[in-house]
């Protein structure tokens, strides 16, 4: 007859896909991404890419074999980190996009700034001589078309105060994100 009343204690530590450990991933990611960062400064470009997809990809896979792993102070911090600069990257890409668009739009309406006021100088220009000739027909006429034309500079400079807003808007929101988020614990 067997005695069943001992306990048998197991300790199981977890593997991805049952034979990596998560802390070697993190090991080795973290040593793969320093070796690309010193291979960019060497100027060593592919070999220093490839280091670094590599690195990213298996600290991204100890991110994913760290949710499971039971809480620790190190495995805490370590994957902290890595969805802060998860975050971080996410804002300096939504950064340059929204910098980037408005930029492109601030040029655009830049040139175009340029062009009415080389019209505008130029229908004043003829504005003077009209009215230095006396005829009132084509100075009505010229002074309409600088109206207009002052119109369409004030909505130009307006466009572009508005790209940039519109920028600034986005990269606010993109970094609202990054903000620490505090519990607040209400009591009943």
């Amino acid at each position: 007859m067997r005695d069943y009343s001992g306990v048998e204690l197991q300790r199981v530590s977890p593997r991805l896909f049952g034979r990596i450990p998560p802390l070697g991933l993190l090991g080795a990611g973290g040593v793969l991404f320093l070796a690309g960062v010193a291979l960019l400064g060497a100027a060593y470009w592919a070999v220093a890419a490839v280091l670094l997809v590599f690195g990213l990809l298996l600290l991204a896979l100890y991110a994913v074999a760290a949710r499971h792993l039971p809480p620790t102070l190190v495995g805490q911090r370590a994957v902290g980190r890595i969805w802060r600069a998860r975050d971080e990257l996410r804002f300096a890409g939504s950064s340059t996009r929204a910098w980037t668009g408005a930029g492109r739009q601030v040029l655009v309406l830049q040139r175009e700034l340029r062009r009415l006021a080389r019209e505008r100088d130029s229908v004043q220009h003829e504005l003077g001589g009209a009215v230095y000739r006396g005829d009132e027909t084509a100075a009505l006429e010229l002074r309409e078309r600088m109206r207009l034309l002052e119109r369409r500079v004030a909505e130009c400079a307006d466009a572009i105060q508005a790209a940039r807003r519109r920028a600034e808007e986005r990269v606010s929101r993109a970094r609202a994100t990054l903000a620490s988020t505090e519990i607040v614990k209400h009591e009943p």
